[in-house]
């Protein structure tokens, strides 16, 4: 996980562990914010750390998937 100078989540990768022991990037998740303050903040303490505790609010997410070319199928 990633965080900006203000404490938000900017940058949220998953990661998948083979039964060989190798790790591959499965999905990659970016959020964009406003400048306004997240009203949900004053219950930070109930939540798990992320984007639902970030000083402002998400106004875009961006998620990417990442597959290698064998993981693809070839009839689209």
């Amino acid at each position: 996980m990633t965080y900006d100078t203000n404490g938000n989540l900017i940058t949220e990768m998953l990661y998948n562990l083979s039964s060989a022991g190798v790790s591959e990037l499965i999905t990659t998740t970016q959020y964009d914010f406003d400048s306004e303050k997240n009203p949900y903040l004053a219950t930070n303490r109930l939540m798990i750390p992320g984007i639902n505790t970030n000083k402002n609010n998400i106004i875009k997410e961006t998620y990417t998937i990442h597959l290698s070319t064998d993981q693809g199928s070839d009839n689209v």
